[in-house]
């Protein structure tokens, strides 16, 4: 594409004049489709791509602050506060700056009414720091923030290097362009803040604050971390579930479902807990098509009516209007005469 975030071809060529060629395994194209495509060498730009007109992230602006001492590094939940008060949209500057100072001054009248009234000083020099950061980095009358214009130095909020090295660049052979972290890196330690120049204590700490395992491991970084925004927090969070689902609630942990942490399967039994089951569950076809086939996972409530006819696609114009099957055919415990 125009801007090079797509990469479907690339040959490289070592000192003896050898030429390897790797290809995206997920957007394969023909001999064809490739010669009809623009080739480019690549230089220094194609990575180094913002040397100047550089618009931070919000919590890459704030953390570069904090460390200044721009903005006091004690104050609490400032980071937070400040980064939701500036990936809103405001329509123009005036509105920008009101927004901004009254969403974080609000924080801390509702919150930490201490802080608001026995460190108003550091507040006001802390919120006027955070405006700033706003004016450099958002352009509402031209309609340019963080995100409008990417940076392909690191991989972090944008592709970047995992334009080629995303484990999914490979040769006809099979051969996969690496994407091991060490091949440019030393690991990253984690561990507590120093002042810079200052030799980093040796950490047993993993790099990453949460154990990544099976599909996770191979996630690229801007997958959860999206420039300027948090990550998710949580399973639910990044897949979208209804946190007010039975399955869901504050008795319940990903743990007594899924076998492996981090992985969707292999799960239990739905019956190593749900051993009581009687009615139309007894019967041969929903047995043999377990109850994911029903029922939704994490919801697991009644299914609807469509849900049904997708087995039972000869009912379709039966008892329409009296909703869902289960309100007439039974699949309670006490129904085992009929199901039987």
């Amino acid at each position: 594409d125009r801007k090079r975030q797509q990469i479907v071809w690339m040959v490289s060529q070592g000192r003896d004049g050898r030429e390897v060629v790797y290809t995206d395994l997920d957007h394969p194209l023909t001999a064809d489709e490739l010669a009809a495509l623009p080739e480019f060498v690549v230089d220094c730009t194609d990575c180094h791509n913002r040397p100047t007109h550089i618009y931070e992230p919000p919590d890459t602006a704030l953390d570069k602050a904090m460390a200044r001492g721009t903005i006091p590094a004690d104050l609490p939940w400032f980071k937070k506060v400040a980064v939701d008060a500036l990936v809103k949209p405001y329509d123009t500057r005036p509105a920008a700056d009101a927004g901004i100072a009254d969403e974080i001054r609000a924080f801390y009248v509702a919150n930490h009414p201490e802080v608001a009234q026995g460190r108003a000083a550091d507040l006001d020099r802390a919120v006027a720091a955070v405006v700033e950061i706003h004016r450099r980095a958002v352009f509402p009358k031209m309609k340019v923030d963080w995100q409008t214009y990417v940076s392909n130095i690191g991989h972090r909020n944008w592709p970047g290097c995992f334009r080629c090295h995303d484990g999914r660049h490979a040769t006809a052979e099979g051969a996969i362009l690496t994407r091991d972290c060490a091949v440019c890196h030393t690991m990253p330690q984690r561990g507590v803040l120093a002042p810079l120049g200052d030799a980093a204590p040796i950490s047993d700490l993993d790099w990453h604050r949460w154990e990544l395992k099976g599909k996770h491991a191979t996630m690229n970084c801007d997958t959860c971390h999206s420039a300027g925004y948090r990550p998710p927090l949580d399973c639910a969070e990044c897949h979208k579930m209804d946190r007010k689902a039975p399955m869901m609630g504050k008795d319940f942990a990903c743990g007594d479902c899924h076998v492996n942490e981090q992985e969707a399967r292999p799960t239990v039994g739905c019956i190593d807990c749900h051993d009581d089951i009687g009615g139309l569950h007894k019967v041969a076809s929903h047995v043999e098509d377990g109850c994911a086939a029903c029922h939704r996972p994490h919801g697991w409530k009644a299914p609807e009516r469509s849900a049904c006819l997708t087995c039972h696609d000869d009912m379709q114009e039966h008892e329409v209007g009296k909703g869902a099957c289960a309100s007439c055919h039974k699949f309670e415990k006490e129904a085992d005469a009929e199901a039987i």
